[in-house]
């Protein structure tokens, strides 16, 4: 079965430099084929990604980062931003066809974290973290997979330079707990065990290559 997990739509709102911003605006959506999203530096792109990450794998954002990277940065509201107001941070989703709201809302007085989803099969939004299935299956926890299906430019640049395909491919065969088969079958660059054993095997039965013709025949 085929899984698609899509991102449509990102708001922020008491965000870093960001009193409201909707990504893509009003009633639009990313496409299928969307798959770079620019923000000027020091404007929140880290900080995007890492809330991103938080939300995938029902991590909360460590408390050492929360003071200096999240809050509201003007202590002005002239512009529709508020520094006492809690920093709050969307994401829409299609998960296999299904609409699901996923949030992060940081309340910079206590320090607090709160996850929400919405989804019609819940009723609603809730104070929780409960995507479909799928999505808690291959992302909770697993901040090294989110990691590569959320890429940045500084981590696609160091495993061009030093990891290069090899992480992508381990990554993909532990999520989707392929290891074990993939050591049983191989692939078209490496044999897998099961192959070994027949050549193993093959060579006991029928021997060399001088005296294979002679058995086979």
């Amino acid at each position: 079965m085929n899984n698609n997990i899509k991102i449509r739509k990102m708001y922020w709102e008491n965000l870093r430099n960001f009193e409201t911003l909707e990504l893509p605006s009003k009633d639009k959506k990313f496409s299928d084929k969307t798959s770079l999203v620019q923000i000027q530096n020091g404007y929140g792109k880290t900080t995007t990604l890492y809330l991103l990450r938080a939300i995938f794998t029902n991590t909360p954002i460590d408390q050492k980062y929360l003071k200096s990277g999240y809050k509201y940065r003007y202590p002005h509201k002239d512009w529709g931003g508020d520094q006492n107001e809690p920093s709050k941070f969307f994401v829409e989703l299609d998960i296999d066809g299904e609409f699901c709201r996923m949030g992060l809302e940081i309340n910079h007085k206590t320090m607090e974290q709160r996850f929400t989803t919405f989804r019609e099969k819940l009723g609603g939004t809730k104070p929780i973290w409960n995507p479909p299935h799928i999505f808690r299956r291959l992302f909770k926890g697993k901040p090294d997979f989110t990691n590569l299906f959320i890429l940045d430019g500084e981590l696609a640049k160091d495993l061009n330079r030093a990891a290069k395909s090899s992480v992508v491919k381990n990554s993909i065969r532990q999520v989707t707990n392929l290891s074990g088969l993939y050591s049983m079958i191989g692939s078209s660059e490496e044999s897998g065990q099961i192959n070994r054993l027949k050549r193993e095997r093959l060579s006991t039965l029928i021997g060399g290559k001088e005296g294979r013709g002679k058995v086979l025949n």
